[in-house]
């Protein structure tokens, strides 16, 4: 695993295999672009390219994990989730926020020190509710953004089990003055989130509206739940299961409805031409906003996640249709019956 990039708005955590000579179907490389700017919103992109040469470019499957606003709604029946038309409280974009350069630390794990891990930390202090028409001196707060990488599975080193070819990361609010009863009913927190990926590849939550009750509390049994990027899983994002995921595809809001708008929230960060491809604009990409509720502790606001590249997964669709050119073959159509039979495994 190498990075680049340390000391500034950009970095880069690349993971290869390069085993050609024995198996040509472990031939690849995983880039993990981490981009904090104070120009756009912050920006997970993952991507996976079909060759353990870095100048080869696009990439055979990306997608990109954006953190747009931190959002406050009431949550009038108490399910934990946000539903059709509950009242919006505050948005607080995080467009523009002025992030901290990202600082890449090699770090040991504890009590095993032939184990280390990439880690970085930046913050910002953003104003509260700053899309608020009209606001002049508003409230601050803090938030930062700990990231973690490592080529090996690593537990009990941060919230979530770190994963090869993933990003792990805390989110974490301080002094955030948060609308409290009465003023409303059940206020939560979240953090809206956009996930993108190419038109023919979308997104499927774990726990939805049709899931039942007694189905969505086993999943939640686990240590962590969340949502699969990819017709067959190629990507995951994991949360703790403390959390509530809600998206927004199909529920109507009555407030700030351009603001929960994905497309716009993409069309203001770079599009990322290396791993996505000049011709795929922000237009041209599958966009969903999800609300990811905060659990709240010791004063703050924390959640922990992690963005996850199937790389046997990916590999095995790749290489079951060595004939199709790299978009098709990444969109793993119905010809990866091998990618299916991973899924199923």
């Amino acid at each position: 695993m190498t990075s680049q990039g340390s000391g500034s708005t950009n970095v880069l955590i690349n993971a290869t295999a390069d085993t050609s000579a024995n198996n040509n179907d472990l031939n690849y490389h995983v880039t993990m672009n981490a981009t904090a700017r104070s120009d756009q919103f912050m920006t997970f992109d993952m991507a996976y390219y079909d060759s353990s040469d870095f100048a080869t470019n696009p990439a055979d499957f990306v997608y990109r994990l954006t953190f747009a606003h931190v959002l406050e709604f009431d949550d009038l029946n108490n399910n934990g989730l946000y539903d059709a038309q509950e009242p919006v409280l505050s948005i607080t974009s995080l467009q523009n926020a002025p992030w901290q350069p990202l600082n890449l630390n090699n770090r040991t794990v504890p009590n095993n020190n032939t184990q280390t891990f990439l880690e970085t930390i930046t913050a910002a202090n953003v104003t509260y509710n700053n899309t608020s028409p009209g606001l002049v001196n508003g409230t601050s707060f803090s938030i930062s953004v700990t990231m973690r990488s490592s080529n090996l599975q690593l537990n009990g080193t941060a919230p979530i089990t770190i994963q090869p070819n993933s990003l792990q990361y805390d989110v974490i609010l301080q002094n955030f003055p948060a609308v409290a009863p009465p003023t409303a009913q059940n206020p939560r927190v979240a953090l809206a989130q956009v996930v993108t990926s190419f038109l023919y590849s979308g997104i499927s939550l774990d726990i939805n509206s049709s899931t039942a009750p007694q189905d969505a509390q086993l999943i939640k049994s686990n240590l962590t739940y969340g949502l699969s990027v990819g017709n067959y899983s190629e990507g995951r994002l994991e949360y703790q299961s403390s959390v509530n995921i809600t998206s927004l595809i199909g529920v109507g809001t009555n407030t700030w409805t351009g603001l929960l708008d994905p497309s716009q929230v993409n069309r203001l960060t770079d599009p990322n031409a290396w791993a996505w491809g000049a011709g795929v604009t922000p237009d041209q990409r599958n966009s969903s906003m999800i609300l990811v509720t905060m659990n709240n502790a010791n004063g703050g606001y924390q959640l922990s996640g992690l963005a996850f590249l199937d790389s046997d997964v990916i590999n095995a669709a790749i290489n079951a249709a060595p004939s199709l050119s790299k978009l098709s073959r990444t969109s793993m159509a119905l010809f990866s019956s091998l990618a299916l039979m991973y899924l199923v495994l």
